[in-house]
């Protein structure tokens, strides 16, 4: 009896080996498909926003101890990190910002075709 039990229990073995590769595939699957917003809690390390940015570790040093950076977070005694969804925040106004200012240039550099009209009516 004892070894009709072990070969039914061996039986069931690869059935959960399978189970779990399938688990695995669906997981990997499902990261796949995240929705990017469920990212912007997460907390990233220094290197990282360097390269997201393209900038040195000093740069972010000067950025860090300007009053528009996020502030880094304590994640452990020797690891600090900045929270994703306030460097998108920063991005973001940057963004703003050098929209803003291009839209100021464009309108100096355009020549005001009514004003010359006008100049152009006094003479006749």
């Amino acid at each position: 009896m004892g070894s009709q039990q072990e070969h039914s229990d061996l039986g069931r073995m690869p059935i959960a080996i399978g189970e779990i590769e399938e688990q695995r595939k669906k997981a990997k699957s499902d990261q796949r498909e995240c929705d990017p917003d469920d990212f912007l809690d997460r907390i990233v390390s220094f290197q990282h926003v360097c390269s997201t940015l393209d900038i040195s570790r000093t740069t972010l040093w000067r950025l860090i101890k300007s009053s528009d950076f996020p502030t880094p977070i304590q994640i452990s005694p020797g690891r600090r990190g900045i929270s994703v969804s306030e460097l998108h925040e920063f991005i973001e106004a940057r963004k703003a910002e050098a929209r803003a200012l291009d839209q100021r240039i464009n309108r100096q550099s355009i020549p005001d075709n009514n004003h010359r009209h006008s100049d152009l009516e006094g003479d006749a």
